[in-house]
């Protein structure tokens, strides 16, 4: 597994994940502007970890394992900040997260049993595009309450579609 770790794909996946500390710190500190830029930053960097990956085939365990925990965390960190501003609801809150710590102990425990990890899927991807949005056009203000809701219930659509697809593919891949 420790092969082919120090590649550029899971490089930019490690960097996203170092983001999430000043992430979380200029939300909470409502410093907009900047976090802009770390949400920029953190989004370039999963789309480039996943371009890299397919095309100098660096797809590895390691970054299976750190691409999609990185996303969690990053993403985690977004809305733990929020929540604590009392600026989401907290059903939006557990909804995102406990998908996201189900996905990984459902991820785990594949991994466990069968020495593979899962890869995203594009529900998936949809799914944390879909926060990541919601998410951006509330912090920039370009939302009004009830658009805010509609994009908080449409993201909450995707995050269970998305959860039903892992949902299936755990259950298929364990038999």
């Amino acid at each position: 597994m420790m092969k082919n770790i120090w590649n550029i794909s899971n490089l930019l996946s490690l960097f996203r994940l170092l983001l999430a500390a000043p992430l979380f710190v200029l939300i909470y500190n409502a410093d907009y502007g900047y976090a802009v830029i770390i949400l920029f930053t953190g989004s370039i960097s999963d789309i480039l970890d996943g371009y890299f990956a397919r095309k100098f085939n660096q797809i590895s365990e390691f970054g299976k394992i750190i691409d999609p925990l990185a996303d969690k965390v990053f993403v985690s960190a977004f809305v733990i900040a929020l929540l604590l501003k009392g600026q989401i609801p907290i059903w939006f809150f557990i909804t995102i997260i406990s998908r996201d710590l189900l996905i990984l102990l459902g991820g785990m425990v594949m991994a466990k049993r069968q020495k593979v990890v899962p890869p995203s899927n594009i529900f998936g991807k949809m799914a944390v595009s879909a926060i990541g949005i919601t998410l951006l056009l509330f912090i920039l203000d370009l939302l009004s309450p009830e658009m805010f809701l509609y994009a908080m219930i449409l993201t909450t659509l995707l995050l269970a579609v998305s959860f039903i697809v892992y949902l299936k593919n755990f259950f298929v891949s364990l038999k």
